[in-house]
């Protein structure tokens, strides 16, 4: 999948350009998802448990110079993993992992479809509570890539909604994020 989206983004800028897409224009996103995430081995050595649910948000901020091609920067909060830890069936503690990411982008939309990739780091927080008490917290940075597809309805002059299916990819920690959600964008410029 990611070989066939950094191929299909250079090949389709360079398509022809119609006149509605002569516009240099900046655009803000705004995008809340829910989230399942696949580790390739257990994050923690209390479970076996190796999905989770979660949840995503991002905003990013794009420039289209002049044609269907944009590049911009993104950045918001994810949350990979949060679990009870069990010690006879009794919660004794939670785990959570969480990030930050701050990331390029590269974007092309047409015709109400948008398909980009992020591409860069993510500031990951993880902590562990026992007895609603923070018992340890730490931080590092992971580089990952985060593509999405969405399509846009128009609701008004500048502003569209409507559902994009994205993915948060770190493989040097093993972990796969999928994500279903909403996304907002508007016009803020237009040159």
């Amino acid at each position: 999948m990611l070989i066939v989206l950094v191929l299909a983004l250079p090949v389709s800028s360079m398509s022809a350009q119609h006149a509605a897409d002569s516009t240099f224009r900046v655009r803000c996103s705004a995008a809340g998802a829910l989230m399942g995430t696949a580790y390739s081995r257990p994050p923690t050595a209390q479970s076996d448990a190796t999905t989770f649910l979660g949840s995503a948000f991002a905003g990013r901020a794009v420039w289209h110079p002049n044609h269907r091609l944009a590049v911009g920067v993104q950045s918001g909060y994810v949350v990979f993993s949060r679990q009870d830890l069990l010690v006879s069936g009794v919660e004794t503690g939670r785990a959570g992992l969480a990030a930050i990411p701050l990331q390029m982008v590269v974007a092309m939309d047409s015709q109400g479809f948008e398909l980009g990739v992020g591409l860069g780091m993510y500031y990951l927080q993880s902590l562990w509570r026992s007895l609603d008490v923070e018992r340890a917290a730490s931080s590092d940075v992971e580089y990952g890539i985060n593509p999405w597809l969405s399509y846009q309805f128009t609701i008004a002059d500048r502003v569209t909604v409507g559902p994009e299916f994205g993915a948060h990819i770190l493989s040097n920690r093993g972990i796969e994020a999928f994500t279903l959600g909403v996304t907002i964008t508007a016009d803020v410029l237009r040159y």
